[in-house]
């Protein structure tokens, strides 16, 4: 009986992880035995774990790199808050909420192209659609096509 309680009192309770990136990974164990983590949402596989490794890659999949899958924003739908300068240089601003719709910003992305005299290829390119990844992250860019039928 003594033997009993002593091998019991040696196992390690498993904690679960409540990491944030956690929940968007899943532990993968490959033939070798080599563990692995893998993207709930692209399916992208890193050989790193949360002991050895930390978090670190598995926040920049996320994050920096922009999983193509991964809404890391907000809802489309919900409201956000912004502040607003009163003037240029101001250390004052007027907090206002706003609400993210595509079609207002696709009739204002067609008001750009025709008012700068634009051309419609200009949504095709690299430059255009990496600083729209970054500021608006929600906003799909149309098609030229599309972009075309909206004027």
């Amino acid at each position: 009986m003594v033997k009993d309680n002593s091998e019991a009192s040696n196992k390690r309770k498993v904690i679960e992880t409540t990491i944030a990136c956690c929940k968007h990974f899943e532990k993968l164990i490959d033939e070798d035995g080599a563990t692995k983590t893998k993207c709930n949402y692209c399916g992208k596989t890193y050989a790193t774990t949360i002991k050895d490794n930390g978090t670190l890659i598995m926040n920049n999949h996320l994050t920096i790199k922009k999983c193509p899958k991964f809404s890391h924003t907000v809802d489309d739908g919900q409201t956000l808050i912004d502040i607003v300068p009163s003037s240029m240089g101001a250390k004052e601003g007027v907090v206002s909420i706003w609400k993210f719709e595509q079609a207002q910003s696709r009739r204002t992305l067609v008001q750009m192209v025709i008012i700068d005299e634009l051309l419609f290829s200009f949504i095709e390119k690299k430059g255009f659609k990496n600083f729209m990844k970054v500021t608006v992250s929600q906003f799909h860019i149309p098609s030229c096509r599309t972009l075309t039928r909206d004027c």
